[in-house]
C-alpha cells in the first residue's frame, strides 16, 4: 500500500481517540466500551521471568516476597500464581522495586537483573530460548489480548480495515 502514511505515537497515557482524533488506537486488555469498536489481533499468555541471576525461591519459601518490576498503577497486595514446568502451581508475593509505565521498560529492567517480572511471551521467546532470561512459570488466569481501537462509525474508513486485516495477519 504505497500511498498509506503511517503516523505513530507512542505514548503510555489513554488516549480518547474520538476527542484526540485518531484513527485507531492500541490498547492492551482494554475496558469494554460502547465508545469504540474494535477487534482482538494478539492473545498471548504472561510468564514470570527474570535474568538467571536473579535468585528464584525455592519450593516452600512463598511467604519470603520477590523482588519485582511492575507496572504503574499495579497493586502490591496481589499475589502471583503460576504454573511451573511440572503444572505445580506456587503463589509468590512481589515486592516491586521497580515500577515503569511502559511494557518494554519493564522487559529492559528485567534483563538487566533488576527482579522477577510478568511478561508477554511473545516478547520474551527469543530472550528465554538465548538463556537471556529464566521462566519461572506461566501465570494463572492471566493474559494478555491486544486490541486495535477505532471510532465506531457505521463504515469503518477502508484505511482503517485494511490495516487491522494486516494486525491480525
Amino acid at each position: 500500500y504505497p500511498a498509506v502514511q503511517l503516523e505513530i505515537t507512542a505514548d503510555d497515557r489513554f488516549i480518547d481517540p474520538l476527542a484526540e482524533g485518531y484513527d485507531l488506537v492500541i490498547r492492551t486488555n482494554p475496558q469494554p466500551t460502547t465508545e469504540l469498536a474494535g477487534r482482538c489481533f494478539l492473545r498471548d499468555e504472561l510468564i514470570l521471568a527474570a535474568h538467571p541471576a536473579v535468585a528464584r525461591l525455592a519450593a516452600g519459601t512463598a511467604d519470603e516476597p520477590v523482588p519485582a518490576i511492575v507496572l504503574s498503577g499495579a497493586t502490591d497486595a496481589v499475589a502471583w500464581q503460576v504454573a511451573g514446568a511440572d503444572g505445580t502451581m506456587v503463589t509468590l508475593r512481589p515486592r516491586p522495586v521497580l515500577r515503569l509505565s511502559s511494557m518494554v521498560m519493564v522487559y529492559d529492567a528485567a534483563l538487566t537483573g533488576i527482579g522477577a517480572a510478568m511478561l508477554p511471551r511473545s516478547l520474551i521467546q527469543a530472550d528465554l530460548d538465548a538463556g537471556r532470561l529464566t521462566a519461572w512459570g506461566v501465570a494463572a488466569g492471566r493474559h494478555i489480548e491486544v486490541w486495535a481501537l477505532y471510532p465506531p462509525h457505521r463504515h469503518v474508513s477502508q484505511k482503517v480495515a485494511v490495516f487491522v486485516q494486516l494486525l491480525v495477519d
